[in-house]
């Protein structure tokens, strides 16, 4: 933060400046260290650090640093050459070790160009700006300043969501980090920033229309540009109020109406009507077995049920002869803001405190559901209120330069009510119909969570002469409450194959396939205590080699339901059993040992390695508070028809009393152990000629213990009509079962090349080839063959095999054009692979009671090399397989599109006065509009549909994005 306030006073500087920080171990500034500056030609100048361990300096030629502090080791630098001119300036982050003043230690100071008076020398500075593509983030777009959209997320991670899975092996991690200290390597810190000497701050607005913006894919043709509307505004400031008080606040809106276009596949009016007489297969008479006279089904056979919902298909606008005949066109509404301000406080000179505070709200009005949707139609959408509060307070406590004392109390709060968009009254079953888009609302609507967190955190610090130690632990309590009307108003599926041998005839007829419906109060309270301790260890043994030792421990109490409304499967007995204590037993083996080496064998050449083990804390949103939907409290109905004549219809599917109708039921082992990540990486970073700086990496990743769901009651496959006498268990259906069995491997390589900005120019790039392997990477998909989980092992859901990433920063030359005298030019690139998709039947043609979990056999690869919207694989290489089988295709044997990216940035920065200055700036999100699709999820990737093979879906086409900041 000293940094950015120093920068504007620099502008004025008669020669090149060097800025920087002097930093302790911890990355704590340490101020009144003095740095003294020789140049060549024998001239010194000395300043003392402030505060915050600033420094602020006039270099030039070839010059040697020298750092000095009471308490610490003295650091000298080699010499190295500064040139330039006023405008020119450079940065350094200079770290000291406790011990003796009197040991110096002779160091190569990285220097760094300042690329920009905002921001610091990182080609991926842009970044820190709204993305293009917010709905594809899903509520990952705006990062500017410190408080990130969707921060107020990250602290409930551990206490679940009702929709979301594990946060662990969710990516191939490239952490070099394997210090104890460290949780859940997806932990993210949005801590507020403290405030500098002096007040600094800023005030910005972006802003996107559909004026300048290119027509997405699936736009409708013929017509202009659906309306979009992006406005992102806000502003922060901070500075030290007295002398040992300083403040920090920071603000952020956005306001989104924005247009989404989907395609989707409706069925011809005609149709409606009874009157099939286009459709060459023959429609089939359920009671007789023949077929209708002339495909015509009699007006008195139409279910009034089975035929309102068909009147919810809109009319085809698309008459192209593509099988997507019709372009949906939805518009989403968002309005967020967030809200925080720091303030720190230095009680005696041995002490300092600091207490933030954080609130947003984030509330969007989403036609189409897109996170957890059923349909590319709209109308069936949801509305999103996100609302999150955070508070921390933070000591620090230095008895002496070797021995520092830190304690922070945390509390955060989350509320996120997910409801029927529109009128509550209207909310509708899921419709699944085999070869048309699906009709009705999501099955987990309506929905509500409120998390909390408390967390405590204590840790002491050691400072030694060439080494340091940490020891210290954390308390956590997380009550989460929910409430999950899971499928509530029943879900409904209409396939081919049975019955009239047409999916949509069988809609009009009013018989299902199958029946879900679960009935009862599904509010629930659930809490548990994760609780570690850490000890760390950081060694110089030799000045070239630093090793990093430590060892973590993790426990977390079970989870359990406050007002014991929750049970669990007992496998010994096969009945339900509730516990006001716990439901499954408690894992106490959660030993985490860390290491990590760092060697610099000769000049700038730096070798690194380490490996870890990581514990994920286990959450109930999307697991465990479904033992919270079991009878007594609630009633799960699975119901399959047919398989000749239908036993059930639309309007007497769930007749049957809840006693007489065998449950399905939820279950989780007693013996659930927390996720664990075995990580290691080993790097060698070098330059090439003083120009680059290039590094190679691996990455290593096992997941053991992961999630999964299994079906422990799942029949083996055979013909339908037996299924429930093939069940194991005879008193109940399906018994849905969360686990803690599933693994993963995974390995990445990476190059990455970087000129640090100089001479106006800097950039890096980076190529990652990736392999990730896994048996169950989302928990919400049961596997097709419970009792065959070897048969899941296959690509992960997010692997990724290529990824090459080019980011850089130019400042256009003025000598020669002198308009662009000032201008500055970012651009970064992304080329990278599709992630991979599976292919499903919609049929249960493997007769084991279990929807949407059948897969179809392979016959061909049905990657192909010329893919399009219409046909991005080969739905040739899958066939059906005969009835009572099982598929043998595995999971995510489809590689789905890549996404071809380029943004470019135009940005000048004017300077006002003396210590304002105003920044213009243009930017062109996919500037070359290659449209990325995006391929069909796994749940609605139907090999016995006509649209298997298409995509609905693409990307943003170009965005244009203008933006303005004052900085003061």
């Amino acid at each position: 933060m000293c940094l950015l306030w120093l920068l504007p006073s620099l502008l004025l500087a008669a020669g090149p400046v060097l800025v920087g920080r002097v930093l302790d171990s911890r990355g704590k500034g340490i101020s009144d260290a003095a740095v003294l500056v020789q140049t060549e030609d024998g001239r010194t100048a000395e300043v003392l650090t402030d505060s915050h361990g600033g420094f602020r300096i006039e270099v030039s030629g070839k010059t040697r640093i020298e750092i000095r502090h009471d308490g610490y080791r003295t650091v000298r630098s080699a010499p190295m050459s500064i040139s330039g001119v006023s405008a020119d300036i450079y940065q350094v982050d200079i770290p000291l070790l406790a011990g003796n003043p009197e040991d110096v230690e002779t160091v190569q100071l990285q220097i760094e160009e300042v690329a920009n008076p905002e921001t610091r020398a990182d080609p991926n500075a842009r970044e820190g700006l709204p993305k293009s593509d917010r709905l594809f983030g899903l509520r990952g777009g705006v990062n500017v300043g410190a408080i990130h959209e969707g921060t107020g997320q990250q602290w409930f991670a551990a206490s679940g969501s009702v929709f979301t899975s594990s946060s662990m092996s969710t990516s191939v991690a490239g952490t070099s980090d394997f210090s104890a200290e460290l949780g859940d390597t997806t932990t993210g810190n949005d801590a507020l920033p403290a405030g500098g000497i002096e007040f600094h701050g800023n005030v910005h607005y972006f802003h996107r229309n559909d004026v300048f913006n290119a027509k997405n894919f699936f736009d409708p043709v013929g017509q202009p540009i659906p309306p979009f509307k992006y406005d992102f505004f806000g502003g922060d400031s901070g500075g030290m109020i007295r002398d040992g008080d300083y403040f920090y606040s920071q603000y952020w809106g956005l306001r989104i109406q924005q247009s989404i276009s989907r395609a989707a596949i409706v069925p011809d009016p005609v149709w409606l009507t009874g009157n099939f007489s286009s459709v060459a297969d023959p429609i089939i008479d359920p009671e007789t077995g023949f077929p209708f006279d002339r495909n015509r089904v009699p007006a008195s056979r139409i279910s009034p049920r089975g035929l309102a919902l068909a009147r919810l298909y809109p009319a085809p606008n698309v008459f192209d002869g593509s099988i997507q005949n019709y372009r949906a066109v939805g518009k989403l509404d968002t309005a967020a803001d967030a809200f925080g301000f720091r303030f720190d406080h230095r009680l005696t000179p041995a002490d300092e405190t600091f207490v933030e505070y954080q609130v947003n709200r984030d509330t969007t009005n989403d036609p189409f559901n897109l996170l957890s949707g059923i349909t590319n139609l709209p109308s069936f959408g949801v509305r999103d209120a996100l609302q999150t509060q955070t508070l921390r307070l933070h000591n620090t406590h230095v008895f002496s330069p070797e021995l520092i004392h830190q304690f922070r109390f945390s509390f955060g709060y989350l509320k996120q009510p997910r409801t029927i968009l529109g009128n509550q009254d209207a909310a509708l079953p899921a419709v699944l119909v085999s070869g048309l888009s699906n009709l009705g609302h999501a099955t987990n609507l309506p929905q509500e969570r409120r998390n909390r967190s408390f967390e405590a955190l204590n840790d002491v610090t050691w400072q030694h002469a060439s080494s340091e130690t940490k020891v210290g632990g954390v308390v956590r309590y997380l009550p989460f409450q929910a409430s999950l009307d899971l499928y509530s108003r029943g879900q409904y599926q209409f396939t081919g194959g049975i019955f009239s041998e047409n999916a949509f005839a069988n809609l009009l007829l009013g018989v299902p396939a199958n029946a879900l419906r679960l009935t009862g109060n599904t509010t629930r309270t659930f809490r548990t205590w994760p609780t570690s301790l850490y000890i760390q260890h950081d060694w110089r043994p030799l000045r070239r080699v630093s090793l990093e030792l430590g060892l973590r421990y993790d426990y977390q109490t079970p989870f359990h339901e406050a007002n014991n409304l929750a049970a669990n499967f007992n496998h010994a007995t096969g009945v339900l059993e509730s516990s006001s204590k716990s439901l499954y037993d408690a894992d106490h083996n959660n030993f985490g040992p860390r290491i990590g080496i760092a060697w610099q064998p000769f000049g700038d050449w730096v070798a690194r390695a380490g490996y870890g083990i990581f514990y994920d804390t286990l959450a109930v949103g999307d697991s465990l508070f479904l033992l919270g939907l079991n009878p007594p409290f609630v009633h799960f109905d699975v119901k399959n028809n047919g398989p000749v004549l239908p036993q059930f219809d639309l309007a007497t599917a769930f007749q049957d009393s809840a006693s007489s109708v065998q449950p399905s039921i939820f279950s989780t082992s007693r013996e659930l152990p927390n996720p664990y990540l075995q990580q290691w990486n080993a790097s060698l970073e070098f330059p090439v000629r003083g120009f680059f700086l290039l590094n190679l990496s691996y990455f290593g990743q096992k997941g053991t213990r992961l999630r999964r769901q299994v079906n422990l009651n799942q029949p083996s496959a055979g013909p339908a009509g037996s299924l429930d006498d093939r069940r194991p268990v005879s008193d109940f259906k399906n018994i849905f079962q969360f686990e803690t069995s599933a693994s993963s491997i995974a390995h990445a390589a990476e190059i990455r090349a970087e000129r640090r900005f100089r001479s106006g120019l800097g950039f890096v790039g980076l190529y990652r080839f990736s392999r990730s392997i896994d048996d169950a990477t989302l928990i919400s998909i049961l596997p097709q063959d419970s009792h065959n989980l070897r048969a899941e092992r296959g690509l992960s859901d997010f692997h990724m095999k290529h990824r090459f990433i080019v980011s850089a920063i130019y400042n256009l030359p003025g000598r020669r054009f002198a308009f662009i005298k000032g201008w500055q030019l970012q651009a970064i690139g992304t080329l990278q692979s599709g992630t991979p998709v599976s292919a499903i039947v919609s049929a249960d043609v493997s007769g084991t009671g279990s929807p949407i979990v059948n897969r179809p056999n392979l016959v061909a690869d049905p990657n192909i090399s010329n893919p399009t919207p219409a046909r991005f694989f080969n739905p040739a290489a899958f066939q059906i397989p005969e009835e009572g089988t099982f598929g043998n295709s595995g999971r995510n044997v489809i590689i789905g599109p890549g996404i071809q990216n380029f943004d470019v940035a135009l940005v000048r920065t004017i300077r006002v006065s003396d210590l304002t200055r105003a920044q213009f700036r243009t930017d062109f999100y996919n500037v070359l509009n290659h449209p990325n699709f995006v391929a069909p999820p796994t749940m609605q990737n139907f090999a016995d549909a006509p649209d298997f093979g298409a995509i609905f879906v693409a990307r943003s086409a170009r965005i244009v994005q203008f933006g303005l900041k004052f900085l003061w």
